[in-house]
């Protein structure tokens, strides 16, 4: 008996190492494809269908918060009515989502038809029919705290998966798994939205170059003062978007400084005011 007992212990052993060694290889398989694209859209849509995958689960959705409002936006959802959630809104504090994002914490809510926490309207909705479920919060580290370099954690979305295929209810294991995934997740997603950011920072930069080179070939095609103003005016209400504007040059008499309007738009004919 204790032979036996000894062989059935290390079995388990060998079970779970090699659980974790599969784990850990598709974490790694995972990141190296989350690592490969920074086009936000798409890495979500990654992102959700590999932590569905990863746990096989029938349906998942992948919420970020919206740092406006507060509000939680289904980005990417996964599973048999997937297309009637996408885009939607929740107010913060919703549900076991927003329970994820006020406490920074995952939670395990399996018969979640039996919890006070549930969010019933999406199952009314859709007709699906929602048993476990298990939310993870997506955390990334934002600039300004005092106490660490890196900054504070800051919750900028959840990961929800959905009943697990096999009819077994979500686990630590499970959790685990699924924390360790959404923290390579979270800093994909910073990365991509960091990229954007520079990206359109970088695009209006050479627009505002080339319009500037643009105003700069038109005053040198012309000598002709009044002209020279009349497209200095244009193009500043075009940049600006103004309705209407007035460009003039400040000249001094016997009566004092006076403004001589050289250019207008959108305005009464002003002369020269003093």
């Amino acid at each position: 008996a204790d032979q036996t007992a000894g062989a059935i212990v290390k079995a388990r052993l060998l079970e779970e190492t090699e659980r974790r060694a599969r784990h850990l290889a598709m974490l790694n398989e995972i990141g190296r494809t989350l690592t490969s694209t920074l086009d936000l859209k798409p890495l979500l849509q990654q992102i959700m269908h590999s932590a569905a995958e990863m746990l096989d689960c029938e349906a998942g959705s992948l919420f970020m918060v919206d740092e406006q409002t507060g509000e939680l936006v289904f980005e990417v959802t996964v599973g048999p009515v997937a297309a009637d959630l996408a885009g939607q809104r929740l107010p913060p504090g919703t549900g076991v989502v927003g329970k994820v994002v006020a406490s920074g914490q995952p939670v395990i809510t399996n018969q979640a038809r039996s919890s006070n926490t549930w969010y019933a309207d999406a199952d009314r909705q859709t007709g699906f029919v929602t048993r476990d479920l298990l939310a993870v919060p997506l955390n990334a580290r934002r600039p300004g705290a005092a106490s660490t370099e890196q900054g504070s954690p800051a919750v900028i979305g959840v990961l929800e998966v959905i009943n697990k295929r096999s009819g077994l209810p979500f686990n630590l294991e499970d959790q685990e798994l699924l924390t360790a995934f959404t923290g390579q997740a979270a800093v994909a997603i910073e990365n991509a939205r960091l990229y954007t950011q520079t990206d359109q920072a970088l695009a209006a930069r050479v627009e505002e170059m080339s319009v500037m080179q643009r105003i700069d070939r038109e005053l040198n095609a012309s000598l002709d003062l009044e002209r020279s103003m009349n497209i200095t005016l244009h193009w500043s209400q075009l940049q600006s978007r103004a309705e209407s504007g007035l460009l003039g040059l400040l000249e001094e008499d016997e009566a004092g400084l006076r403004l001589h309007i050289m250019a207008s738009q959108g305005l009464p004919s002003l002369g020269s005011l003093s």
